[in-house]
């Protein structure tokens, strides 16, 4: 069996918002997508900067939802305003930060607001024009369409330099990490493409508490990515029994490559025993049986 990196069209397997005949949009806008880590779902938003309108037209839709969140910046609120036929709003929402989501190259997102709407008739056009200094993130869906986002499918990917593997064992079976130590883990890879890293830390027997650290994903010595993490020890996960330390929950984030070649170096937060794991999105490649 080989495994064969193709490089077609990816962006048109993943997943996309339902330009459903429901709801009709007058053109094609930005988007943004948006990786949530605790059901592991890519989804897609649409991008608004300041001033921006978007239009569209709904047809035999009761109750409108709009989904709206915003890059986070050194803001605590942010606001859009809802036109349709004889109606205007002006819609003020507060920022928080979300802890589950984030964009897929690590961006910031604010947690999601969420503006019911119900239509005075059954064929209605609308406009949202963001009136504010962020960067807004808007989704629109309503009840009459089925549930648009899906999960990616993975499959395990190898680096191509590392210092260590270490073994993790999680409900009877065995998984392997990888660890950079001193130096860095370094990755090849074709795109587009998914890159999912799992991130544990491993802690002495008497850690209490959360713990933070940090790594670093750089290509062509410029870095792409920072991520921040807090874990604790896990529940679930462990090393050999002879060992005295013991790996924290796993820290999930996705990493979206473009099309073309890239050669990645990941480097950890000095002093600490951070270990890896890394998956690609599996309609990245192409298996053939031989």
């Amino acid at each position: 069996m080989k495994i064969k990196l193709l490089f077609p069209f990816i962006f048109i397997l993943l997943p996309n918002l339902v330009f459903s005949s429901l709801i009709q949009f007058e053109k094609e806008y930005t988007k943004f997508k948006i990786y949530n880590k605790e059901n592991d779902k890519i989804i897609n938003y649409i991008y608004l900067k300041p001033g921006e309108k978007l239009k569209f037209k709904t047809i035999d839709v009761d109750t409108l939802t709009i989904l709206s969140r915003v890059t986070i910046e050194e803001k605590i609120a942010y606001s859009y305003q809802l036109k349709t036929t004889g109606t205007k709003k002006d819609i003020k929402k507060k920022i928080k930060q979300s802890n589950t989501s984030q964009g897929l190259h690590g961006e910031r997102i604010s947690a999601y607001n969420k503006t019911i709407f119900v239509p005075s008739v059954k064929q209605s056009n609308f406009q949202i024009k963001n009136t504010s200094s962020s960067q807004l993130l808007v989704r629109i869906t309503s009840k009459e369409l089925r549930n648009d986002t899906r999960k990616m499918a993975y499959i395990k990917y190898s680096p191509q330099a590392y210092e260590d593997e270490i073994m993790i064992f999680i409900g009877g079976k065995s998984y392997t990490y990888y660890q950079p130590r001193k130096g860095s883990i370094q990755l090849n890879l074709n795109g587009p493409v998914l890159l999912k890293i799992i991130s544990r830390i491993l802690l002495p027997a008497d850690s209490t508490g959360k713990n933070e650290y940090y790594y670093q994903i750089f290509e062509k010595g410029e870095m792409l990515n920072q991520f921040f993490e807090t874990a604790g020890i896990s529940k679930k996960a462990s090393l050999d029994p002879e060992e005295n330390y013991f790996p924290t929950s796993g820290d999930t984030n996705i990493l979206y490559l473009e099309e073309g070649p890239h050669e990645l170096s990941l480097v950890c937060e000095p002093g600490r025993d951070v270990i890896f794991r890394f998956y690609i999105n599996k309609s990245s490649v192409e298996i053939i049986q031989e």
